[in-house]
């Protein structure tokens, strides 16, 4: 009787854990190539990334960076498509963090969340990532 039972769990667990190692290879580390990773940090081009109309993500080309401890964030000479699901415009010149999308391998951008709120005059802002945009203007109470 053979140990491997029917014949094809030893040879499959092999090409399994050698696909596990690769990955891990081509992907992970700090100096390694910053496309093949499945999470990244993303410097958003001059006007932004365009919101979601209906099912159509907006998309840009947006700057893959890394963190160096020595020089805090390095842009990268790497530039991908980044697709924005949400259903707001996310900044121009914000740093994000981005997801690789395993079906399709496309970067999904993760838009930074509201930091902040505040009443400037009579304009409601809110802050995302490094801008403050204008939600709403206020109008003066009527006179009784």
């Amino acid at each position: 009787m053979s140990e491997i039972p029917y014949g094809f769990a030893k040879p499959l667990a092999i090409q399994i854990r050698n696909l596990v190692r690769q990955q891990g290879q081509t992907g992970g580390g700090f100096n390694k190539n910053l496309e093949n990773r499945r999470v990244a940090i993303a410097l958003t081009p001059s006007g932004g990334i365009p919101a979601r109309s209906t099912t159509t993500p907006g998309t840009a080309t947006i700057t893959l960076c890394k963190i160096d401890g020595t020089n805090g964030i390095v842009t990268t000479s790497v530039q991908e498509t980044g697709y924005n699901l949400d259903c707001t415009a996310i900044p121009q010149d914000c740093y994000v963090t981005i997801e690789r999308e395993y079906i399709s391998g496309v970067w999904i951008v993760n838009p930074p969340p509201i930091s902040d709120l505040r009443l400037d005059g009579s304009n409601l802002q809110y802050k995302r990532g490094c801008t403050w945009t204008t939600w709403t203007t206020g109008t003066d109470c009527p006179s009784p």
